[in-house]
């Protein structure tokens, strides 16, 4: 039951609050004072859908909100704001949510009946709840039996779909697995292949720039191969003179002979 509704910028209505009797509440006016505006509100709260039209010149969004009893003692906060560019936000109870979640908050706590409006009844779900609001004992039991088994039944046929429960797409996916299976052992690809041709492809990518650095390379060698030569000879006549430079000469002419 709505206990409280309030409606801000939305059309003409600058600022209204209502707080309707628990017993029976009539609003009337004249054609254009509102009444239709305020049955907008009560649908915003009920997740309705938002046309930015309904926007009034003081401000540049229109706000609905209400406040719905749920039970005894209980009660939802339930808000809309619609922008002038047509965004629609939703609370409940102060917090974002969805036009849909505010649309079950409220099912079935507040209904419109109006020329060009549905009756609850229309919606199947409402049907069905009516008609099982007559069963006895025996229907409802009938009716336990027949959820559970129809439960179960979802929850088979899930897990066989989870497992592939189409055999011919089962089938045919056997065979493309196959297919690549004997494409793979038709390559006879070895163990670590696949890194030597990360290496060679790179190589191959690089090739200018791999020459350039080993001509660099190899002229900076060619230097260093002349200047330890010069250390050598120099070495070898000084080791005539001091026979505990022999292993610092054996040194130096390995590192020439590999340069």
């Amino acid at each position: 039951m709505l206990e409280e509704l309030a409606a801000r910028n939305l059309g003409i209505i600058a600022d209204a609050r209502l707080d309707p009797s628990p017993r029976f509440t009539v609003i009337t006016g004249e054609t254009g004072t509102g009444k239709t505006l305020l049955l907008g509100a009560i649908r915003l709260l009920l997740g309705g859908i938002a046309d930015n039209e309904m926007v009034g010149p003081w401000g540049e969004e229109a706000v609905a909100e209400g406040r719905i009893l749920t039970g005894p003692g209980t009660e939802i906060g339930a808000a809309r704001r619609l922008s002038r560019t047509g965004r629609s936000r939703a609370y409940i109870d102060g917090s974002i949510a969805s036009a849909s979640a505010l649309d079950a908050a409220t099912d079935g706590l507040i209904e419109i009946i109006g020329q060009h409006d549905q009756l609850r009844i229309t919606r199947s779900s409402e049907a069905r709840r009516l008609v099982d609001s007559l069963f006895d004992d025996e229907d409802l039991a009938a009716l336990d039996t027949y959820s559970r088994l129809w439960n179960d039944l979802r929850t088979t046929l899930a897990a066989r779909e989870e497992i592939g429960g189409n055999l011919p797409a089962l089938e045919r996916e056997i065979a493309v697995i196959r297919h690549q299976v004997n494409e793979i052992r038709a390559a006879s690809l070895l163990p670590g292949e696949d890194e030597d041709l990360e290496t060679a492809l790179s190589r191959m990518r690089n090739v200018a720039s791999l020459s350039e650095h080993a001509s660099v390379a190899s002229d900076a060698i060619d230097v260093a191969r002349v200047e330890v030569g010069k250390a050598v000879s120099e070495i070898r006549k000084a080791s005539r003179l001091d026979h505990g430079l022999a292993d610092l000469l054996t040194m130096l002419e390995a590192l020439e002979s590999q340069l």
